[in-house]
């Protein structure tokens, strides 16, 4: 097949979405690359472009990037700046997604973020190796691999956990296998020390269960869980980031007390992405950080109240098809499964923001894009 041929076939597309979930699993700087060039693929083709702003909800888009790349160049943000067009990239294509994600496509992409989520686990094991033979008091060192940050690697080793959960539920392959993964991966997510995101886990696979009126194993799961916190309140010398958990606390509560307090600078319009990290240096006494750690904190110091409102009917739109779907459609594991991992996320942005990353937020969209396959049966299903 020619150069050209490619570009405008379909295969071509889905080959655009493949490496979107591969190359969130890479090294951050690739994502950085292949973000921006995706998006200007997806806008350059007449067809594409076309079909992803046709939705109305496009424009308030469209509008929240203007809006935040012109508070952040105001306010000399640069990097929030830079940020706007990153978003604004990622969510072409999440729409991207929506539009050309077959059910075949959605399943293959949920098998490929599970083994290369073992490959990400082997890595931090690695990394452990080398700091326990090679290094002194590790025992607190928190692995990343190749995702620059723990917290990130625990995001995407949490949403992994999930998809496994979501293919066992389903049926849909091996239960021997996505168990493995799912088993493996939570060394991984042991390895990172980020504590909060064993809460994301908890709460992504408990409302998949629920909806998916899986009882038994629900009550067997909340079992194993509480077993599991007896364990660790009886031998807490098992975690050994619990000695931190006060002075992990008091850093989020001066973080969120010095956002509160800087949100009077700009109530309206905000200073752009990461108005945290851009205003910190010249703040005294506040904690080093990129944000405010709190979604709804940081939308309102970032954003302003105008920008998150905007923010908040785009997705109040996206979420009300969401919600449609799993409602009108016998066959809705994907909703259910984008609603329960939404869920999780959500919980785990009250107190981190691991989804303002280039390979965090990456997958995230692209797995959101997967509503598109219900999106499609329910409107064939209404031309009936």
């Amino acid at each position: 097949m020619g150069i050209k041929r490619l570009l405008k076939s379909k295969s071509f597309d889905e080959y655009v979405i493949v490496s979107a979930v591969i190359i969130s699993f890479l090294p951050f700087y690739l994502s950085i690359v292949f973000i921006p060039l995706s998006a200007i693929y997806i806008i350059a083709k007449q067809k594409t472009r076309e079909i992803v702003f046709s939705d109305k909800s496009s424009i308030l888009l469209i509008i929240f990037t203007v809006l935040t790349l012109v508070t952040g160049i105001v306010n000399e943000n640069w990097f929030g700046a830079g940020c706007s067009i990153f978003c604004f990239s990622i969510i072409v294509i999440m729409q991207f997604s929506r539009t050309t994600m077959t059910t075949v496509l959605f399943e293959k992409l949920l098998n490929i973020c599970c083994l290369l989520s073992a490959a990400a686990t082997g890595s931090a094991i690695t990394e452990k190796f080398v700091h326990v033979f090679f290094y002194e008091n590790n025992s607190c060192y928190r692995c990343y691999a190749y995702f620059f940050n723990p917290n990130y690697m625990g995001t995407m080793l949490a949403i992994s956990i999930i998809i496994c959960a979501y293919k066992v539920i389903t049926k849909s392959g091996s239960k021997f296998f996505f168990y493995s993964i799912a088993t493996f991966d939570l060394i991984g997510v042991y390895l990172s020390g980020s504590m909060f995101v064993w809460i994301a886990i908890f709460i992504g696979v408990s409302v998949l269960l629920i909806l998916h009126h899986e009882h038994h194993m629900l009550s067997l799961f909340l079992l194993l869980a509480g077993i599991m916190c007896i364990i660790i309140a009886t031998t807490p010398e098992i975690v050994p980031r619990l000695r931190e958990t006060t002075l992990t606390t008091d850093n989020r509560i001066s973080i969120w007390k010095t956002s509160i307090h800087a949100i009077g600078d700009s109530p309206l319009f905000g200073k752009g992405f990461f108005t945290y990290f851009h205003i910190q240096p010249t703040i005294e006494g506040s904690y080093p950080t990129q944000h405010a750690h709190n979604l709804f904190i940081d939308s309102i110091l970032s954003y302003g109240i105008i920008g998150s409102f905007v923010g908040i009917l785009y997705f109040s739109s996206f979420f009300a098809s969401v919600a449609k779907c799993h409602e009108k459609l016998k066959n809705n594991k994907i909703s259910g499964f984008i609603i329960a991992l939404s869920v999780a996320i959500l919980v785990h942005s009250m107190i981190d923001l691991t989804l303002l990353w280039f390979q965090t937020g990456l997958l995230f969209a692209v797995i959101l894009g997967g509503i598109g396959v219900e999106e499609k049966r329910l409107l064939r299903n209404s031309q009936k």
